[in-house]
């Protein structure tokens, strides 16, 4: 397998920590320490005509398409809530003295879950933006937020090293295991729920059988550093990760083989750590600290 990339959006000041799905088909949007939101087309390799500053560094960031807004949340613990189309701020609101770290939405429940920085995470109402239920689950970073494919259970990774999951909607804790030896960065659910997938700050990649009260399946040696973010192939059948060792690597996601290492050396890529990818129709899509947002495509070689 080899990877071509096939654009750079390199538009931003300061590092990249998040990346979403835009409300427009073919669109990506992104958050930076230079207090921007960005967006930016797929389609024409260019700048999307969305933008907006915020009073602090964007660390999350989550689209709720149906509603066809985005929303953020900063370093300074304040969510804000945007439309794109109107080009105007629904709502903003202080959740937490500390950051916001995480962002994830169930449409299906029309609930919003934010995580905080000193071991929050607050349930809302994706409709009336009101908070309905805060749990504090431990007094370390709330790092990663995983809805399953039905969004009948949420996985939720801390710097405690531990992964907790909860029924939804009521937010009920049926498991809480140790993950990881450091920080658990990142939880992310097999498109058809058959396992879970968990990366920490041991650089590991830890597979989880949810129907066996999530045992661990397997523990890889992934990365050199910690590892961010796991995302799957449209089709499900490969995974790719990414880690502040600069590097995105891709698995196969059948026996979790590992398929293709991309990096500065063989491919231009990533110069410094890599903290967010995607995976849409359009390509495998990174970004990091080096202020640059990559989309690739990849090939089978013959």
């Amino acid at each position: 397998m080899i990877a071509n990339k096939k654009n750079t959006f390199s538009g931003h000041r300061g590092p990249i920590y998040t990346i979403t799905p835009g409300i427009r088909p073919g669109e990506i949007i992104s958050g930076s320490s230079d207090q921007m939101i960005g967006s930016w087309s797929l389609e024409s390799g260019k700048e999307g005509n969305f933008s907006a500053s915020m009073p602090t560094h964007i660390i999350a960031l989550c689209a709720m398409t149906d509603r066809g807004l985005i929303v953020a949340g900063t370093s300074g613990g304040t969510v804000h809530v945007l439309d794109p189309v109107k080009k105007t701020e629904v709502k903003a609101d202080k959740y937490f003295e500390s950051q916001v770290f995480d962002l994830a939405y169930s449409p299906k429940h029309r609930l919003l879950f934010v995580s905080s920085g000193d071991g929050r995470v607050v349930v809302t109402d994706s409709v009336s933006l009101e908070k309905l239920k805060s749990l504090q689950l431990c007094n370390e970073k709330i790092r990663s937020f995983a809805i399953d494919p039905s969004e009948d259970s949420i996985a939720i990774a801390s710097s405690d090293g531990r992964v907790r999951v909860f029924t939804l909607p009521l937010m009920q804790e049926t498991h809480n295991f140790h993950a990881h030896d450091l920080a658990a960065n990142v939880v992310c659910w097999h498109p058809e729920g058959k396992y879970l997938l968990s990366g920490g700050r041991d650089a590991h990649l830890n597979v989880w059988d949810p129907k066996n009260d999530f045992k661990l399946i397997q523990s890889i040696a992934a990365h050199n550093y910690a590892i961010y973010s796991i995302a799957f192939s449209p089709d499900g059948k490969l995974f790719a990760t990414g880690s502040r060792d600069k590097t995105v690597k891709v698995w196969n996601a059948e026996n979790q083989e590992l398929l293709l290492r991309i990096n500065k050396e063989k491919q231009e890529g990533h110069l410094n750590s890599v903290n967010k990818i995607l995976w849409l129709e359009e390509g495998l899509i990174s970004a990091g600290d080096d202020r640059a947002i990559m989309v690739w495509e990849l090939e089978n070689k013959n």
